[in-house]
């Protein structure tokens, strides 16, 4: 089935298996938050393939987050629903929402598409900030993406974060592990099952990173 299939998405949600981080991948944080209900979406997504991973956020990520931030908000719920583009843009404009909001999802989605024809992480990075622009906290519902080249580049930004806030000490003790060995740990999980099983058991609890 076509990953450009909405069939294949939804078949694709509904496999228990599919979620969390898996080595030689690409890895996908999402996530979509209605502050006024405190109702929350947090997931993480591996992708073996660039065509995998871009057909999630334009057929997933957008759809999901744009309905939530819209039609979601007005009904106090999360939406998370693959569709097309004409899908969004129908149901959009039936629904009577906002210009800026249909005109948002449009850019972000031509931005994907440019990143099909010329990929490179830092093309995708650049869209994550229109993303991140167009859905940020300050609305009622606000989301979430975040792309990393593979489990190794994860576990940097992880050791990263960490220390920009200055709560190194507060990773190590979580993971109950020292900062060196957090690193050899990303670095060579793949020989390591039961670690990425302790790996993904941390990243489903850290809202957000």
């Amino acid at each position: 089935m076509s990953q450009n299939s909405i069939y294949y998405w939804q078949n694709f949600l509904e496999k228990d298996e599919v979620s969390g981080v898996k080595p030689d991948s690409y890895i996908l944080n999402f996530h979509i938050v209605n502050q006024n209900t405190n109702d929350i979406y947090y997931e993480w997504f591996s992708f073996e393939n660039e065509k995998e991973l871009l057909g999630f956020i334009k057929y997933v990520a957008l759809p999901s987050a744009y309905y939530s931030r819209t039609i979601g908000k007005e009904k106090d719920e999360l939406i998370v629903s693959p569709d097309t583009y004409d899908g969004v843009l129908e149901l959009l404009n039936n629904a009577e929402v906002d210009e800026n909001e249909i005109n948002n999802f449009k850019e972000d989605f031509s931005l994907v598409e440019d990143i099909e024809n010329d990929f490179s992480l830092e093309q995708l990075e650049k869209f994550s900030d229109s993303f991140h622009s167009h859905l940020d906290i300050y609305g009622i519902v606000f989301a979430g993406l975040y792309v990393h080249e593979n489990i190794k580049k994860l576990g940097e930004q992880l050791i990263k974060d960490y220390e920009e806030e200055g709560m190194i000490d507060e990773l190590e003790r979580q993971m109950e592990l020292g900062k060196d060995d957090i690193i050899d740990l990303f670095s060579n999980i793949e020989n390591n099952p039961f670690m990425l099983r302790k790996i993904n058991e941390f990243l489903s609890n850290q809202l957000f990173l």
